[in-house]
């Protein structure tokens, strides 16, 4: 019998089409990076088999809901709890501590109801999650329900609300214009349909976290900021380099493919947090390389090339790469021959790779830093081809 977990997403059927918006990491994303790596390599208390397990154990319901680093941020949680690092009363009682107050709904304000992303308790029934309703009156202020459903104090308290949804948008077909329905919801669900994008939960908890942690001398904050800007400090430019010398010096290239570690010290590429097992690969007439972590998004040379690109971590990429390459890639512009092979690279975290692709014709008198611009990010993965001599930057 095949056993498959949510997170074990290589060839699933049903992923649609790849989001390829762009955007950069948010504030609390960075914090999850930073924290994360400061317990595995400052204090040492976390190693990365652990977060994967703690993540993998989520449901399936709550693995798919979530966004990436929404499930760092709760096998963050889980983690630190589990191993005795804080407590759940201390950590609810800081979150609320940290938190500011909440801006209070008026009556007639229009109101997107907040998806659940994780599977425990809530109040909040899954008919109107997602969607738009009007606010009618506030109830009262009370005890989070959700906190005290799992043994905590029931702080900070919320504020609850009568929110009104036309039945008309609930349900399709139905055809009475002016029936509606009144559903009892806390404010904490609840995002102004005209104001800013609210942070999702994680990102209140992580804060409380950070905080804890550095209080009990387990972190400092130097230590979540130095390994933060390690990451973002990094950038595809700095694997554009790397490909452009292989591209000018074939020597370069051969040592690059037989030992990509060690030729990133010739063009002094070092980072704070030591290269896992990078290897290079070459795109050529014959064959082309596609990167994919089917398990959890590994394979990005993310110590050499910053964050990996919002695409990547997606789990339609996950599932649709190593199933349908040829029609990913021509999601993304990129149509091969027939006679090119496709070969997919599926990656565990201790293997890192840098595809080389093609050098574009006509680039023989380019300098390395003119041949640097021509390389893409996506083009490092595979998804996608460096860009034409005298291609824009996008």
């Amino acid at each position: 019998m095949l056993i498959r977990r949510p997170h074990d997403r290589g060839g699933r059927p049903g992923a649609g089409p790849i989001d390829r918006a762009e955007r950069d990491l948010a504030e609390w994303e960075r914090l999850a990076d930073g924290i994360l790596s400061a317990l595995m390599f400052r204090a040492k208390v976390i190693q990365d088999g652990e977060l994967r397990r703690a993540i993998e154990t989520l449901p399936l319901a709550e693995y798919e809901a979530g966004g990436y680093y929404e499930r760092w941020a709760v096998a963050i949680e889980k983690l630190v709890l589990e191993k005795g690092l804080i407590g759940r009363d201390e950590l609810d009682a800081k979150e609320a501590a940290l938190l500011p107050p909440a801006t209070r709904l008026r009556a007639g304000a229009r109101v997107r109801v907040r998806s659940a992303t994780r599977d425990r308790h809530n109040r909040t029934p899954a008919y109107v999650q997602g969607r738009i309703g009007t606010v009618t009156r506030l109830i009262g202020r009370f005890a989070d329900p959700e906190s005290r459903a799992h043994g905590g104090n029931g702080l900070p308290e919320r504020d609850l609300y009568d929110v009104r949804f036309a039945l008309r948008e609930l349900w399709p077909g139905y055809d009475a214009e002016h029936d509606t329905v009144d559903v009892a919801l806390y404010g904490h669900w609840l995002d102004a349909v005209d104001g800013p994008a609210a942070e999702p939960p994680a990102a209140a908890r992580l804060r409380a976290i950070e905080a804890l942690l550095i209080e009990k001398g387990i972190l400092t904050e130097a230590d979540i900021r130095t390994l933060t800007e390690n990451l973002i400090g990094r950038s595809a430019a700095d694997a554009a380099r790397v490909v452009a010398r292989a591209w000018i010096d074939a020597e370069f290239k051969r040592r690059l493919l037989a030992d990509a570690n060690a030729a990133l010290g010739e063009l002094g590429i070092e980072g704070a947090v030591r290269f896992t097992n990078l290897v290079a690969v070459e795109n050529t007439d014959a064959v082309h390389h596609l990167v994919v972590g089917t398990l959890d998004s590994s394979g990005y040379p993310r110590q050499l090339a910053g964050p990996p690109p919002p695409w990547y971590k997606t789990l339609e990429y996950r599932a649709r790469a190593v199933r349908e390459p040829r029609a990913v890639l021509r999601e993304f512009g990129v149509e091969l021959p027939e006679a090119t092979s496709v070969r997919v690279i599926d990656c565990v975290s201790h293997l890192r790779v840098l595809v080389i692709p093609r050098r574009p014709a006509g680039t023989e008198g380019l300098s390395e830093a003119e041949l640097a611009r021509l390389v893409t990010r996506d083009s490092i993965t595979g998804l996608g081809v460096a860009r034409p001599a005298g291609g824009a930057e996008r």
